[in-house]
C-alpha cells in the first residue's frame, strides 16, 4: 500500500530546506568574506605602516571593520606632502549579492591617497586610466574645462588634460614617474590635481604588489610641486 502524501505539506517540506540551504549559503560567505577582508586589512595595513614610517612623524590607522582603513600620516619636514592620508576600500566580500553582481561588472578593492602639497599647485590636472575607469557625467564636466596635453609618453590608454599643460610636461615626462606609472598598469585608476583642498587625489586598485608603488608615486608628485626656494641675492 502506498501512503499518501499531502502535497502541501511536501511542498512546504522542500521550502524549508531550500531557505535553510539558501541561509547557510548566505552565512557562509559572510564568514568566509568577512575573515578574508579582515586578512587583507592586515596585510596591507602592515605593508603601509612600514612604507610610511620613514616619511611620517607619527601615523594612525582606523580601522572601519572589515570593510578597509584610513592611514592618517603626519609627514617629517622632507616629504613633500601635508595631512597625508591612505583610505583602502574593500569589496563587500561578505555580501552573497556582490559576488553575483560582479559577473556582470568587476569591481576591485581601491586605494585612495588624500593630500595637500607644501603650497597650492595654482593647476588642475587629470590623469585617467581608461581601462580602469568609467567615466561619469561629473567626470565629463571637469574634463571639458580643461586643455588636452598632446604628445605624452604615457600611450594611448590615458586622458590627460590640465589647466596649465606646459607646467605639468616635466611631470608627464619623468623617467621615474612614467616607471611608476607603467608598473601600476590597470591598477593605476586617476590621478586629480586641483588648488582646493585636497590637492591631490589619487586612486589605484589595491593589490599587494602595488601598494608601495602606490605610495612612492604619491611622494614623487608632491616633489614635482614642491616650491622652489630662491637662491640668496648674493649668489643671483
Amino acid at each position: 500500500m502506498f501512503e499518501f502524501v499531502d502535497p502541501v505539506e511536501l511542498i512546504g517540506t522542500i521550502g524549508l530546506f531550500v531557505t535553510m540551504g539558501i541561509m547557510a549559503i548566505f552565512v557562509g560567505v559572510y564568514v568566509w568574506g568577512s575573515k578574508y577582508n579582515k586578512m587583507l586589512i592586515s596585510r596591507f595595513g602592515s605593508i603601509l605602516r612600514t612604507e610610511l614610517g620613514p616619511k611620517c612623524e607619527r601615523a594612525k590607522q582606523q580601522i572601519y571593520k572589515s570593510s578597509g582603513f584610513r592611514i592618517t600620516c603626519h609627514p617629517k619636514r622632507n616629504v613633500p606632502l601635508k595631512n597625508w592620508e591612505m583610505v583602502l576600500f574593500l569589496l563587500n566580500r561578505e555580501n552573497l549579492l556582490h559576488h553575483l553582481a560582479a559577473r556582470f561588472k568587476p569591481y576591485h578593492d581601491m586605494l585612495l591617497t588624500n593630500a595637500d602639497f607644501l603650497a597650492k599647485p595654482r593647476l588642475q590636472l587629470e590623469v585617467i586610466n581608461i581601462n580602469s575607469k568609467t567615466l561619469t557625467k561629473e567626470d565629463d564636466e571637469v574634463l571639458k574645462k580643461l586643455k588636452e596635453v598632446p604628445k605624452t609618453k604615457m600611450g594611448d590608454n590615458f586622458i590627460i588634460k590640465s589647466s596649465g599643460v606646459e607646467r605639468v610636461r616635466g611631470l608627464l615626462e619623468d623617467k621615474e614617474f612614467l616607471k611608476m606609472v607603467d608598473k601600476l598598469g590597470d591598477d593605476f585608476i586617476r590621478i586629480s590635481i586641483t588648488d582646493t583642498s585636497p590637492h591631490l587625489l589619487f586612486a589605484s586598485r589595491a593589490r599587494q604588489a602595488s601598494l608601495i608603488t602606490h605610495v612612492r608615486l604619491a611622494e614623487k608628485i608632491g616633489n614635482y610641486f614642491k616650491p622652489q626656494k630662491r637662491k640668496p641675492k648674493i649668489l643671483e
